[in-house]
């Protein structure tokens, strides 16, 4: 991420740098105008006061500059982290990415976002500042005389060790404020969806409670933070007052031997304070980028999925045998989903997969579309492996419709298409396939039409063949069909069934309840689990 802002960084440097000189020059006004009155030089006084206004004028404006940039480059790093995240669950296989739950990767865009900016980015960039500050300030000490650095450095090491105190403590407890704020988020997404039962029962004080006890203990476990922070925050400004003191004590002692000017002590006392106030920060500031690495952490908790690799596989070829399938079965624990299963399947047939409830039919759909991995027995596909296959392989010839499909909110033709170039026309042939021509051809925006799970003008039967047609317009050689009929009346099932299974050059494998007369003839076999 910092080699893709090297030039912001170098930007935001460039203007630390021009706020710590101008910051370093004004302190040497303040003790030249004090020498002047204590010579009562008036006219030189004036001049200098005018200086110092100019000075303090263009400091403003670069402190206007700093706000700005620094506003733009901190949304600039949060898109950038949450480009990382999308890239990581894109390259982790399927299996891993749900055994997180949903509102945990929400969390990681949201609110883990924001802590990252509070505990990384916003102190990360004080660090620099007062790095900076540090470096000014000791090279203006210097020139005044060179005593003075020996006794900041000195009381610089008391510093740093101040606060470590309290640095485990401080970590262990922002692992536990990120945690919190992840059940926080289960329990409001939890609540929220259960609305309609909510309603229908009008618990609302339990939705009420729910929400209220969720926030006390989430308020609970900030404060909690809150108060190990400011144990750091005390310490370290303790240490801060008593060096500044020591300082201004010291300058006092230089002047009494005639070593420096009255108005050092001015200049002195600025530049103390610049570099105590910046080391007392930075201990903070170090403890609380130390105590967020556990978010960044948690990216890696995705691994790498070994189907992303670009290893060689023969495209799909003439082969008669589309899937051998040898003693596949599955579990979830101890729970057997699918019973031991052997089978060929053939290139271009049409199956229809059925059988009882629970007796795993769409399991076995979702191993041989690739979203299953752990089973026991063997599957191929054209004699490779199954789960050998990269992904990017296996879903160039093969699509999954599943039977609760999701629907985007956006325009029709995004959702079938998403990014990709596909003509307008190609877009209209599928949807006639599934019966959909005419009445997108009725819609005022026709397929700019704007529709999405929860508020669209199309019925659910008809956004469950819009997910259809998202797969048909990508010219699939297999199509794996999970109970695509459900929310079709049956004679709408039935004629957009017999389109497809008319089609010579597509195996189709039908998961399905219900099976119309009229429809066994288009099959090649019927699959009873």
């Amino acid at each position: 991420m910092i080699r893709k802002l090297k030039l912001q960084l170098i930007i935001i440097f460039i203007i630390f740098c021009s706020l710590e000189g101008l910051e370093l020059w004004t302190s040497f006004i303040h003790a030249d105008l004090l020498n002047f009155l204590v010579n009562l030089d008036f006219h030189q006084f004036g001049m200098g006061a005018l200086l110092l206004v100019a000075v303090y004028a263009v400091f403003l404006a670069v402190t206007y500059m700093d706000l700005r940039y620094r506003s733009f480059v901190k949304q600039k790093i949060a898109t950038l982290w949450r480009d990382e995240v999308s890239e990581a669950i894109s390259n982790t296989s399927y299996a891993h990415f749900h055994q997180k739950k949903n509102h945990d990767y929400i969390a990681w865009f949201t609110s883990d976002m924001d802590q990252i900016q509070e505990m990384a980015v916003n102190p990360s960039f004080s660090l620099l500042r007062g790095i900076l500050g540090i470096v000014f300030s000791t090279i203006g000490l210097w020139s005044i005389h060179w005593s003075l650095v020996v006794v900041v450095i000195v009381e610089i090491g008391i510093l740093l060790l101040l606060p470590k105190v309290y640095a485990k403590e401080l970590s262990k407890k922002t692992v536990h404020k990120t945690k919190e704020n992840e059940r926080f988020n289960q329990i409001i997404s939890d609540v929220l969806l259960a609305y309609d039962t909510i309603f229908v029962f009008q618990q609302w004080q339990y939705f009420k409670e729910k929400i209220h006890q969720a926030s006390e203990q989430l308020g609970f476990t900030r404060r909690n933070y809150s108060k190990s922070f400011a144990k750091v925050a005390v310490l370290g400004g303790f240490g801060n007052v008593l060096s500044q003191i020591s300082i201004f004590l010291f300058t006092g002692y230089l002047v009494t031997k005639g070593m420096v000017t009255v108005g050092a002590i001015l200049a002195t006392t600025s530049l103390a304070g610049t570099i105590f106030n910046a080391v007392g920060n930075m201990s903070q500031e170090l403890a609380m980028v130390t105590s967020a690495k556990p978010l960044f952490e948690k990216i890696h908790t995705l691994p790498l999925s070994t189907r992303t690799e670009e290893i060689e596989v023969e495209t799909l070829n003439d082969a008669e045998v589309l899937y051998k399938i040898e003693n596949l079965q599955f579990s979830y624990g101890d729970t057997i989903v699918l019973k031991p299963f052997s089978k060929t399947l053939f290139k271009n047939h049409k199956y229809a997969i059925m059988g009882e409830s629970g007796t795993g039919k769409s399991t076995l759909l979702n191993i041989l579309g690739g979203k299953i991995e752990g089973y026991q027995g063997n599957v191929t596909l054209y004699q490779k492996e199954l789960n050998t296959i990269p992904y990017s392989k296996l879903y160039d010839s093969i699509t999954y419709v599943e039977q609760n499909p999701h629907i985007f909110q956006g325009s029709i033709r995004e959702n079938i298409v998403f990014q990709e170039e596909i003509s307008d026309e190609k877009i209209w042939e599928v949807l006639d396939k599934v019966l959909l021509k005419f009445i997108v051809e009725q819609l005022p925006q026709g397929l700019d039409t704007m529709i999405g799970d929860t508020s669209s003008t199309l019925s659910g039967g008809q956004l469950q063949r819009i997910s259809l047609a998202r797969a048909l317009v990508r010219n699939p050689q297999v199509l794996l069909l999970d109970e695509v009929t459900a929310n079709l009346d049956a004679q709408t099932g039935t004629e957009m069934m017999q389109s497809l299974l008319q089609e010579e050059n597509l195996t189709i494998l039908w998961v399905t309840h219900h099976l119309p007369e009229e429809l066994k003839s288009l099959l090649d076999e019927e699959i009873i689990l």
